[in-house]
C-alpha cells in the first residue's frame, strides 16, 4: 500500500523530532544511525541482530594502556606518540611488576586474613587490572610462568611476552577503530566526537540520523519480522514519549502549565544569595523549567508504558505496545510487515502520547515531594547553583 505523502511528511518530521528532542531511556540517534546503515546495505552478510551487535562493539570500543605508572583509556585512534610510549616500556620492569602481582596474589591466597592494600608500585595495580581484564586465562598463564628464583632473563622474557600482547591488542583495537571510521563515519562522529561539538553542530548531526533513517525506512515497502522486532517497538515508545512532551511543552508555552497548586520548578526566588557561574535572568529561569519539562514529561510517559508492560497499570489511557503491535501484525512472528502500517501505528502512538501527556506529567510529580529536588539536579551541568570562586587577594 502506498503511503500518503502528507503522512510521509509527518513521519519524517516526527522521526527528526525524536532524534533531536528525545531524552528518555534509549539512545535514539545511535539506533537511527545503526538502522539506517542496515537499510542502506551496510550489512556485510550479518543478520540485523549481528549487524547491531557489531556496531555496538565498535561504538563502545576502548583500549587501556599502562605507561609510567598510569592508566590511560583511549576511545579513538592512538597518536604516534602514544603508540611509541607503549613500545618504549621496559620489558624487564614490566616482568618485575608481573612477578610482584603474582607473589601478592599468592600471599593473599595463603593468608586470607590479610587486608588488601594498595600496590607499592603505582603502575602495578593497573597492570593487575590488565592481567585479569577481558582475558582471565591471561593471568593464569602468567601465574604459571612465575616461580621462585626467576633469573633476570626469565623476568625479561615474561615482560616481553606481556608487552607483545599489549601491542597486539592495541593494534586490533586500532583496526576496529579504522573500520568503524571508514564504514560508518557519522556514527563514529556521534560516538567519539560529540563532546567537542557546539550545540548547533550536535543537533545537525543527530538531525541527520533522523533524516537518514526516515529516508531508508520509507524506501522499503515491507520489513521482515526480525526487522520489525528490532525497530518498531522502540519507534512506538519514542513517539509516545515525545508526543507527551509536545503536549506538556505546549501548555507551558501558553502559560497554562503552572498554577498555585502546581508551581514552577524554578523561579527567580530560587536564586542563591551568592554569585553563580550561570547567570540568573528571566530567560535562564525559563530555560531551566523547559529542561525539566523536556526530560520528565518523557520519563513520566515511559514509566507509564513500563507499568503497563509489567502489569502494574491497566492499559487504557496508556497503551500496551506489545498488544498493539501484535494486533497490527508488526511482530517477529509475522513474515513481513507493511511500512505503511508501521507509519500509521507510530503516528497514532504520538497522538496517544499527546492525549495522555499532561495527566501523566502531573501523576509523576504526585509520587512525592522529593521528585522536584531530584529534577533540580539535572540543572547542575548548567552551573546555575555553582558559586563563582572568588580570587584570594593573599595569593
Amino acid at each position: 500500500m502506498m503511503i500518503d505523502p502528507k503522512e510521509e511528511r509527518k513521519l519524517r518530521t516526527l522521526i527528526r523530532h525524536i532524534a533531536v528532542d528525545y531524552v528518555g531511556y534509549y539512545d535514539a540517534p545511535y539506533e537511527m544511525f545503526d538502522w539506517a546503515a542496515w537499510f542502506e546495505g551496510s550489512t556485510l552478510g550479518y543478520t540485523i541482530a549481528e549487524h547491531s551487535s557489531n556496531l555496538e562493539r565498535m561504538a563502545t570500543n576502548f583500549y587501556s594502556t599502562h605507561v609510567d605508572g598510569s592508566s590511560i583509556w583511549h576511545t579513538g585512534i592512538l597518536s604516534p606518540e602514544e603508540h611509541e610510549a607503549l613500545v618504549r616500556v621496559d620489558p624487564v620492569a614490566l616482568g618485575r611488576d608481573a612477578v610482584s602481582q603474582v607473589e601478592r596474589v599468592r600471599e593473599l591466597t595463603r593468608n586470607p586474613s590479610l587486608e588488601e592494600k594498595p600496590f607499592k608500585n603505582p603502575g602495578s595495580e593497573a597492570l593487575y587490572a590488565w592481567l585479569g581484564g577481558p582475558h582471565p586465562s591471561r593471568f593464569d598463564t602468567v601465574m604459571k610462568a612465575v616461580h621462585k628464583g626467576m633469573t633476570e632473563e626469565e623476568t625479561e622474557a615474561l615482560g616481553r611476552q606481556i608487552l607483545d600482547e599489549y601491542i597486539f591488542e592495541m593494534d586490533e583495537y586500532m583496526d576496529d577503530e579504522r573500520e568503524f571510521m571508514d564504514k560508518w563515519p557519522d556514527l563514529y562522529r556521534y560516538s567519539r566526537d560529540f563532546s567537542g561539538m557546539s550545540l548547533t553542530e550536535f543537533e545537525k548531526l543527530v538531525g541527520k540520523a533522523g533524516d537518514r533513517f526516515a529516508t531508508a525506512l520509507l524506501s522499503r515497502k515491507t520489513l521482515t519480522g526480525e526487522e520489525c522486532d528490532s525497530i518498531v517497538w522502540l519507534l512506538c515508545d519514542w513517539a509516545y514519549a515525545v508526543g507527551a512532551y509536545d503536549k506538556v511543552r505546549a501548555m507551558y508555552l501558553k502559560g497554562r502549565l503552572f498554577s498555585d497548586t502546581f508551581p514552577a520548578f524554578v523561579t527567580m526566588d530560587d536564586r542563591p544569595d551568592y554569585e553563580t557561574v550561570g547567570k540568573w535572568t528571566e530567560k535562564s529561569v525559563s530555560k531551566m523549567n523547559e529542561i525539566i519539562i523536556r526530560r520528565y514529561s518523557q520519563m513520566a510517559a515511559e514509566d507509564a508504558l513500563d507499568e503497563v508492560e509489567n502489569g502494574d497499570r491497566e492499559p487504557g489511557l496508556v497503551p500496551d505496545i506489545d498488544d498493539r503491535l501484535d494486533t497490527e501484525g508488526l511482530m517477529i512472528d509475522y513474515p513481513e510487515c507493511g511500512v505503511s502500517r508501521i507509519v500509521a501505528v507510530v503516528r497514532s502512538m504520538q497522538q496517544e502520547g499527546m492525549k495522555a501527556g499532561l495527566r501523566l506529567f502531573h501523576e509523576y510529580w504526585e509520587k512525592g515531594p522529593e521528585q522536584r529536588s531530584h529534577a533540580l539536579k539535572d540543572l547542575d551541568s548548567l552551573r546555575y547553583f555553582e558559586p563563582v570562586e572568588s580570587e584570594d587577594p593573599q595569593a
